[in-house]
């Protein structure tokens, strides 16, 4: 069976991610879309409240607390969207 592409057109290499610069107010809101308070928001992802507030200054969340952060926004109606683009989960359908 040939294959048309190579599999090197298809790694995902971690240096060349940016990661957003607005982060931090993704972050609120997507802890304003829960509902939830800080310490609560911290707690449904397995994390101590003051390292919400790190990632609000600026520090990337680390693997399996990225992965619980996105497991809780996949919960909230618009959460990947607001985590993802940055733009509130509400408004335009199917986009």
């Amino acid at each position: 069976m040939k294959h048309d592409r190579d599999v090197r057109d298809f790694l995902f290499s971690p240096a060349v991610v940016m990661f957003p610069d607005d982060f931090g107010e993704r972050l609120v809101r997507l802890k304003t879309a829960t509902g939830l308070s800080w310490n609560r928001f911290a707690e449904c992802i397995g994390i101590d409240p003051r390292q919400l507030q790190r990632w609000r200054d600026g520090t990337v969340p680390g693997g399996h607390a990225m992965f619980a952060l996105f497991l809780l926004a996949s919960h909230i109606p618009g959460g990947m969207r607001v985590l993802l683009t940055g733009q509130s989960g509400r408004g335009r359908r199917g986009g």
